[in-house]
């Protein structure tokens, strides 16, 4: 177990363990060498250390202008059917619903047609990262692509009052995600 002691100011050097003194330094250099992966950044000061997200990724309007998006981090277990669970540049929790196509609900026992091609959704996974749907008449499995991972930073819209989604029961996201990596469903092949 590390040796922590408190130091104040005017202690004598045969009051400090040196124990004491190289828990202290090693947890210094610890916190000197913090490496942050963007979006986010290290902001170091004399007496302070700040992890934030870069300004640029605070904010970003649409393509073509118009809509500002907002960017989040995608939490640790944060995928759901619907949604996701994220958070924003001031480390605040938000729901952003997922993508129209990406959602559980909207398609889970309906035949689609889109192309010429009908799609019968037969089931989700309980995160909405996979699925099967029947396409003239096969069984075809499908994972979301490219997949979600821990830390992905989200854009997403802001939505108007009137148009939050329930994504949930209890649960309303204020947010869409806007899909700037293109996610989509892709068939699982073997290999």
């Amino acid at each position: 177990m590390p040796d922590y002691q408190d130091f104040s100011r005017g202690m004598s050097p045969s009051m400090i363990r040196a124990s004491a003194l190289q828990t202290h330094t090693d947890a210094a250099k610890r916190i000197d060498n913090i490496q942050a992966i963007p979006p986010l950044y290290v902001q170091r000061r004399a007496s302070s250390i700040t992890i934030g997200m870069h300004p640029q990724h605070r904010s970003r309007s649409a393509p073509g202008g118009g809509i500002p998006l907002v960017a989040f981090v995608l939490q640790s277990g944060g995928v759901f059917g619907d949604h996701m669970v994220c958070k924003d540049a001031s480390g605040s929790i938000e729901n952003i619903a997922k993508a129209w196509m990406l959602r559980r609900s909207p398609w889970v026992g309906k035949n689609e047609g889109r192309n010429g091609v009908f799609v019968t959704y037969t089931s989700y996974g309980s995160t909405g990262r996979s699925r099967t749907v029947r396409v003239s008449g096969e069984d075809e499995d499908q994972v979301v692509v490219p997949g979600y991972v821990t830390g992905d930073v989200i854009y997403a819209a802001p939505l108007q009052v009137s148009d939050w989604v329930q994504v949930a029961d209890g649960i309303t996201a204020e947010f869409v995600d806007a899909n700037v990596d293109a996610r989509a469903w892709g068939a699982i092949r073997a290999v």
